[in-house]
């Protein structure tokens, strides 16, 4: 799930550094992209001398502390991997500049093309939302590993389980508890390979017709990794049961399944996979109604592992 970037727009030095890269000395409209929690995201449409104009999106490590909590997701490696998914043929966004450093913008930085397409956060169809969320798991999944070009980096939690704290927002603390300590045992082997990481529905963009759409390119992909497949399901479901209801996240799963992407998908990985964001889930910050889906859904999945 998402919300509104809370991050500043990016200093005029930053701005100079883009129109320098692109060849451009024209005017440029900046305009803050929706999300950007762990990145400042704006889009820019400048002009080029020949008076076409051009669109851009720009990604800022903008987050205090980046450097601390995930000094190996970094923008050269997240341009590497865009590089990679761009020599296969993948509707990822494509990389028009890095600055590793900061040192032309005003901190770590990313430009890259803007793909077609957009977010959809209140579906027509739930059913045809979920079946199309599932299918590009098919190719995420099939895009080689080779860890040996040091691009993607091993999967890791985001938080450490064992660190975790049943939420003050939820009314059951046992199952709780019984979630933090299933999350703190060694995960069931099954597949894995290269994964998105961060699979959510607002790393989707969408075109078409409202009532047809189709996905059109997938963004973010700074977590990528060498991991369980189950991940990208899991966190997936999450988002799914929160934002909208159980039906749309088993739908998704039950795709996913169809297409023999989730043999061995657990209810395991449904409590892994929320308790992994469990500390950024709090009352103000997320609905009511999302939290108590959110709880019902480790509820279901540690009641199926029984």
């Amino acid at each position: 799930m998402t919300g509104r970037s809370v991050h500043p727009d990016p200093p005029a030095a930053t701005l100079a550094w883009v129109s320098r890269v692109v060849g451009s000395s024209g005017p440029m409209a900046v305009r803050a992209l929706r999300g950007g929690g762990w990145h400042a995201n704006h889009l820019l449409t400048l002009e080029l001398p020949d008076g076409r104009q051009r669109r851009f999106v720009l990604r800022r490590w903008a987050r205090a502390g980046w450097e601390i909590d995930d000094p190996d997701m970094t923008p050269a490696r997240e341009a590497s991997v865009l590089d990679r998914l761009a020599r296969i043929g993948t509707p990822t966004p494509r990389v028009v500049a890095v600055d590793p450093t900061g040192a032309d913008a005003d901190v770590p930085a990313l430009l890259e093309t803007v793909l077609p397409g957009g977010t959809i956060r209140r579906p027509r169809n739930r059913t045809t939302f979920a079946d199309r969320l599932a299918e590009p798991l098919a190719w995420i999944h099939a895009v080689p590993t080779e860890p040996e070009d040091g691009t993607t980096i091993p999967y890791r939690r985001f938080y450490d389980p064992a660190s975790l704290e049943p939420p003050t927002w939820g009314s059951d603390r046992a199952m709780w508890q019984r979630a933090i300590e299933l999350a703190t045992r060694p995960a069931a082997a099954g597949a894995s390979g290269f994964i998105h990481r961060d699979y959510h529905p607002g790393n989707v963009l969408w075109a078409g017709p409202p009532e047809t759409p189709r996905v059109a390119g997938i963004v973010d992909w700074t977590s990528a990794s060498i991991g369980p497949f189950a991940v990208d399901l899991g966190h997936m479901r999450w988002n799914l049961a929160a934002a909208y209801d159980r039906a749309t996240a088993d739908r998704f799963l039950a795709t996913a399944q169809e297409l023999g992407l989730a043999d061995d998908f657990t209810p395991e990985w449904d409590v892994r996979s929320t308790l992994d964001v469990l500390p950024e889930l709090r009352l103000g910050h997320d609905s009511a109604v999302s939290l108590q889906r959110t709880e019902d859904h480790v509820a279901r999945a540690l009641s199926a592992l029984r």
